[in-house]
């Protein structure tokens, strides 16, 4: 790294603006999880907010790692989230995270690549599993700023240097610099990773296996 990438490690690190917290393990993944068209639509809920204990259909979606895709995507999981809350159908290896941050919007990447380069995503309306770590951030308006940077170059090049493996814990992703305020209000930083999430979740929608498929973009030509 260059000496003034490593001068950058004086300012305050990502840890400051944000609160990471443990995904679910289910303990049977085969007898909880499911592709999401692998049950009839009504049973699972895509609008959760809050968890009281019980979510209004049986299945929710999970995040849980997948291909690298920047901003938007992977979208492609569910869980049965009230019979993961039921004693009855668990065992002792079920571990069910915090359920206050259930459904709350987060900044999530893969666990697992196979290239060593990762791609930071949002996740919202959702809950996590340990194979996607997940942010929460103390300051929702810092969220843009945090999302675009950990998409850059620059941030990758130093995970890189940090941890040059394939998989990436969170506490390296902690540990990065974080410049917040010179581009916390930045107009054009923000409007900029609204366009990238837009871009990518057309994308990711313009596939069938999106449950957010409407039609084929080619129809659109």
């Amino acid at each position: 790294l260059s000496e003034k990438v490593v001068s950058a490690f004086n300012f305050e690190k990502i840890d400051k603006y944000v609160i990471a917290k443990a995904g679910i393990v289910s303990g049977d993944d085969r007898k909880f999880i499911r592709d999401w068209y692998e049950i009839s639509y009504s049973k699972i809920s895509f609008n959760e907010s809050v968890f009281n204990g019980k979510a209004s259909e049986s299945y929710v979606p999970i995040c849980r790692g997948g291909m690298i895709r920047n901003y938007f995507g992977n979208y492609q999981h569910i869980i049965n989230i009230n019979n993961i809350w039921d004693e009855d159908k668990t065992t002792k290896s079920v571990r069910r995270g915090d359920p206050k941050f259930y459904f709350k919007t987060a900044i999530s990447w893969s666990y697992i690549s196979g290239s060593g380069i990762f791609g930071f995503r949002i996740c919202e309306n959702a809950v996590f599993a340990t194979a996607s770590p997940s942010f929460f951030l103390t300051d929702d308006s810092y969220f843009n700023s945090l999302l675009g940077f950990l998409n850059s170059k620059l941030a990758g090049e130093i995970i890189k240097s940090l941890n040059p493996t394939v998989n990436l814990p969170t506490g390296y992703v902690e540990s990065l610099p974080f410049l917040a305020d010179k581009i916390k209000n930045n107009s054009m930083a923000n409007s900029l990773v609204d366009h990238q999430v837009e871009l990518s979740k057309k994308d990711w929608n313009s596939y069938e296996s999106s449950w957010d498929f409407e039609q084929s973009p080619l129809l659109n030509e």
